[in-house]
């Protein structure tokens, strides 16, 4: 027969301990799992805003030559300013 002071800490263990750490670990998991699936997210919201930022930027680029083809008074402006210098009135 075993004594009343070894069942009382089986007990203990079965009853206290054991839970204890169960959810110990449980939240742990959980915690774990969610602070990792936020950063993921936040990670591809930042990286498609980047890649949109990038995409208005190279259209930019692109778009920027013919902004001053399409504005006539621009260019006859370029024109006119370009006329004046001794360089392009000799060629």
């Amino acid at each position: 027969m075993k004594s009343i002071q070894s069942r009382l800490l089986i007990m203990l263990l079965i009853f206290i301990v054991l839970p204890y750490f169960l959810s110990v670990f449980f939240i742990y998991t959980y915690t774990k799992n969610s602070v990792e699936q936020y950063e993921l997210e936040n990670s591809r919201e930042q990286l498609q805003k980047n890649a949109d930022e990038l995409e208005q930027y190279f259209d930019d680029m692109i778009d920027f030559p013919y902004i001053f083809c399409t504005a006539t008074l621009i260019c006859y402006g370029f024109l006119k300013m370009a006329s004046k210098t001794p360089f392009i009135s000799t060629l």
